[in-house]
């Protein structure tokens, strides 16, 4: 059945204890269905804050799903309108639970974005089941990526966009 909602995820690292020690959320704004399907080009974000309601549904999940001593990447639709039998617009709906990283680059635009370092974290969670080598507190950003497909024929170069960005790439 087709829903109608924003794929958000909430990725991190648990303790042995099935507590975050570290979050983010990344919101995919084209369904991934439609990407396929018609060779369209990819792209999200890293959000700056994780929305307080994402943050307890991503709590919740990993303590349900016992997820101890781990990455985690959790999706979930947030609904774009009221769906009978599963809530109203703006909820959270689980669409799938992962006990890895993201993949492909999320992992980069998420050291990015929260100034750290997802790696150190998953270490220092292994070796002392807290963090020891990472600060939370730091700078956090919107980091974007925007993937293009070789199959089709841009406005503007990938050598042009590096000349006129790159510093900021």
């Amino acid at each position: 059945e087709f829903i109608n909602g924003t794929i958000v995820s909430f990725d991190g690292v648990a303790d042995s204890h099935c507590v975050p020690l570290f979050y983010t959320s990344n919101v995919f704004p084209p369904p991934s269905i439609d990407i396929v399907n018609s060779l369209g080009d990819l792209s999200y974000w890293t959000q700056k804050t994780v929305p307080e309601e994402l943050r307890d549904v991503g709590f919740r999940t990993i303590k349900a799903f016992g997820a101890k001593s781990r990455f985690f990447h959790c999706e979930f639709f947030r609904l774009n309108e009221d769906k009978e039998g599963l809530g109203q617009k703006g909820d959270y709906v689980a669409l799938e639970v992962n006990m890895r990283p993201a993949g492909g680059y999320t992992p980069d635009l998420i050291n990015y974005a929260n100034s750290v370092d997802c790696y150190q974290i998953w270490a220092d969670m292994v070796c002392y089941d807290e963090l020891r080598h990472e600060k939370l507190d730091l700078p956090h950003h919107y980091c974007v990526y925007a993937g293009r497909r070789d199959c089709h024929t841009y406005k503007h170069s990938h050598e042009e966009i590096l000349a006129r960005y790159g510093r900021q790439m």
